[in-house]
């Protein structure tokens, strides 16, 4: 795999990787994933996505969101793969032009 093209509108890989240290982060520390991302902004990113892998965590994390909004709670261990996820995100760092 040369480089990742996830999207038409930025210059590199910074916003999902982004998207998805946080949503790592909060898979670990046990917070929702509401107390660092909103729908929009997730929804947003997967919309300009191309890859399928990421479009698949962004789109369950937008889920989450609104499940979290709704008074939810929801154990994000039983949602993610956490170590997909590590993976995923080293592939895009290691990745970052487009």
């Amino acid at each position: 795999m040369k480089y990742l093209k996830l999207f038409e509108n930025f210059n590199d890989n910074k916003p999902v990787v982004s998207a998805l240290k946080d949503i790592l982060s909060c898979i670990n520390s046990g917070k929702k994933i509401t107390s660092k991302l909103n729908g929009g902004t997730i929804m947003d990113l997967h919309d300009n996505c191309d890859d399928e892998q990421v479009m698949g965590f962004l789109a369950k994390a937008a889920e989450i969101v609104g499940e979290e909004i709704q008074g939810t709670q929801i154990d994000l261990k039983t949602q993610f793969d956490a170590n997909e996820l590590e993976g995923l995100i080293r592939i895009l760092e290691a990745n970052p032009e487009n």
